[in-house]
């Protein structure tokens, strides 16, 4: 860990500053001041893992795949059940409970790039013999407590592996699942949002941070589930309630 911070250390200070300082000298940067300037950043947390570089481009649009942590959540509330009514396993221990995410309003956010693409498969919903699946490293609190509640479930439509698993037996479990759990990991977003959508099937985030792409034009809480941590246990149950 310590040797990526100081990689990205060395990609600001000897690549990153010196293109943004010769921006700044430029007849169109000084027009408006850096506000009709772009820059992409790729990490998974954002303008969060390059400090020095997102401080000299406050004023650009930033292109990242996290927004705004908490506040896209608390604005949009967007949880299937409308109270909570247990306490957060993770509570202290999230993906943005150490370092904040950093976001403006001008910058913009996009989806991960994967390697799996839309196909007839994806339309098939009949034959979906899973609620729900999900596999993955546990990497994070709420990744360890899914593995704890559920990876031993008698439920026969449950289905979690609590490991990552090759790219082709979980294509198959996606297109076998009405259901597909993604919690937040290391960071609040990845590819899984993604493959889960393209394998159609439809998915049930448990996170702290959500911001997502196109959010002027999707309505999110259509598109997915939003369940609470403390809800993960009853996941099954709520999730069979859910009509077509």
């Amino acid at each position: 860990v310590k040797l990526t911070w100081e990689a990205l250390r060395i990609v600001q200070e000897s690549y990153l500053m010196p293109i943004i300082h010769w921006a700044e000298t430029t007849p169109a940067y000084q027009k408006f001041q850096g506000r009709n300037f772009v820059i992409v950043f790729a990490m998974d947390k954002g303008r969060v893992d390059y400090p020095i570089a997102s401080r000299a481009t406050q004023h650009w649009h930033a292109i990242t795949t996290v927004g705004n942590g908490t506040t896209w959540m608390k604005r949009n509330q967007p949880w299937l059940l409308p109270e909570a009514t247990g306490v957060d396993p993770c509570r202290g221990r999230t993906s943005t409970s150490k370092r904040r995410l950093i976001y403006y309003e001008q910058d913009v956010v996009v989806p991960v790039p994967t390697g799996f693409e839309w196909t007839a498969a994806a339309d098939d919903v009949e034959d979906r013999h899973l609620l729900l699946f999900y596999a993955a490293s546990p990497n994070s609190c709420i990744r360890r407590h899914i593995s704890r509640q559920l990876a031993e479930s008698p439920d026969a439509e449950v289905l979690i592996i609590p490991k990552p698993i090759p790219k082709k037996p979980w294509s198959d479990f996606l297109y076998r699942s009405k259901f597909c759990l993604v919690p937040d990991g290391f960071s609040s977003i990845s590819a899984r949002l993604y493959e889960v959508l393209l394998h159609g099937c439809v998915p049930v985030l448990l996170t702290h941070a959500f911001h997502p792409p196109f959010e002027r034009l999707v309505d999110w809480r259509r598109i997915a589930v939003f369940l609470r941590n403390d809800e993960v246990a009853d996941a099954p149950e709520i999730l069979r309630n859910i009509t077509d």
